[in-house]
């Protein structure tokens, strides 16, 4: 495809972009450790959002707010109308690689190097679970748009699946269809977890760093250093 527009506004790298499920609004994150929101309809800046203390190596954005989070361990809740810090929720205690905001904006699921994914409660700043398996660092998460499902990927060349409100599975798995079935494990759920991890894909021969969910949850993409998507 042809380019729109270029659009320019930080003063460094921009590391992850992500856009609204309408597709009105787009965030992006730098590492100037600041936040941009930018307006699709019109192609221009709406606001810089400014408080991170190092690298911004996540956004995302849904329902009126964006989320972020960096190297200062810190995951942001902004207000897009307004542009203020709503909350400043920790908890890691390592670099936090990826954050991904139900379309509603009441959920959010964050990644780290300290090989946990959390689930926050957007609306009260409280920790909704705590998802312990991942065996090496946490690169990337995704979150279902109903906020049901999340799904992570790692250093440890495995994609998690996790049901976030029952620990049940929903659906169909999904199995990407190079994967054999004895790829697919059921795990059981760990010692001071809230959650349950329905699901471990095998079948990257190399650490996993990114991952992509649908809406409602029924399949999801990942990338990995062994130059495939599976």
């Amino acid at each position: 495809g042809k380019s729109v527009k270029g659009l320019s506004k930080h003063t460094g790298i921009v590391r992850r972009v992500a856009v609204d499920a309408r597709g009105e609004k787009a965030v992006s994150g730098s590492m100037d450790m600041t936040v941009v929101i930018w307006d699709l309809m019109s192609l221009t800046c709406e606001r810089t959002l400014e408080g991170h203390s190092g690298v911004v190596r996540g956004v995302s954005i849904g329902g009126g707010r964006v989320v972020s989070c960096g190297q200062d361990r810190e995951v942001r809740v902004w207000e897009v109308v307004s542009g203020r810090c709503e909350r400043v929720l920790t908890g890691h205690s390592d670099d936090i690689r990826g954050v991904s905001a139900s379309d509603d904006g009441t959920l959010a699921a964050s990644c780290s190097f300290d090989r946990t994914v959390r689930v926050w409660n957007l609306d009260t700043g409280k920790e909704d679970a705590l998802m312990l398996g991942h065996t090496d660092k946490v690169f990337g998460v995704a979150m279902s748009g109903n906020g049901e499902i999340v799904i992570s990927c790692s250093w440890d060349m495995s994609v998690r699946v996790w049901d976030v409100q029952s620990g049940e599975a929903v659906g169909k798995p999904m199995q990407p269809p190079s994967v054999r079935p004895e790829d697919l494990i059921a795990l059981p759920k760990q010692p001071g977890s809230k959650s349950l991890a329905m699901l471990m894909m095998k079948g990257h021969e190399k650490e996993v760093l990114d991952v992509a969910v649908t809406a409602d949850g029924s399949r999801a993409v990942s990338g990995s250093v062994d130059g495939t998507v599976r």
